[in-house]
């Protein structure tokens, strides 16, 4: 309930379009984090693939 009760003091205070742009700041933010990791993951697949093509191509 407290927690409510600081929310309700914020929005009051600030503003509500400065929370709303927060909150989606910090989604984005977390959006971005879990898309960098996909993409080193799939960088690395990727050189995987490319090294396992090259030997395959050697023989």
């Amino acid at each position: 309930m407290q927690d409510i009760n600081n929310l309700i003091q914020v929005i009051s205070n600030v503003g509500f379009p400065v929370v709303v742009a927060l909150y989606l700041l910090i989604r984005v933010d977390k959006t971005i984090e879990k898309s960098t990791e996909a993409l080193t993951e799939l960088t690395k697949t990727i050189i995987e693939l490319k090294e396992l093509i090259s030997r395959i191509e050697e023989k």
